[in-house]
């Protein structure tokens, strides 16, 4: 089977950041022209008990623009260089959101060898995101 190169990145919240203290959250995973971008409800839903609710809030709102956001910009940098767009796209992703919002971080983009599709992202998702 022939495999083709990815990037993932883990979404992580940041609930102190004064001692480094985060929880996984999200998971995206890029190839040279498409993206998968979920989040896990049931972390965010469990943050209430460690956060306040307005910014459970404003994270719910952060999380799901990254799904609206992202596709979009996506396809711009489709249109410029289709073999750049992970690397482009997910500094673009660290530059936007690490810079003014301390609450949401993300690791740096690790390139794995697999075929991409949902069922392998779900996969991956589970591993390192939410391991039921």
């Amino acid at each position: 089977m022939d495999y083709e190169y990815c990037y993932s990145a883990v979404v992580f919240v940041q609930t102190r950041p004064e001692i480094r203290e985060r929880l996984s959250i999200g998971l995206f995973l890029l190839s040279d022209n498409d993206l998968i971008f979920n989040y896990s409800k049931v972390k965010l839903q469990a943050l209430q008990f460690l956060l306040p609710e307005d910014i459970i809030s404003g994270l719910e709102s952060s999380l799901e623009s990254l799904k609206i956001a992202y596709d979009s910009k996506l396809e711009i940098y489709k249109k410029e260089s289709p073999k750049s767009i992970q690397n482009k796209f997910l500094l673009h992703l660290c530059d936007l959101h690490c810079k003014g919002n301390n609450l949401l971080a993300y690791d740096k983009p690790q390139k794995i060898k697999m075929e991409f599709n949902r069922n392998n992202y779900d996969k991956l998702y589970n591993s390192l995101i939410w391991n039921v």
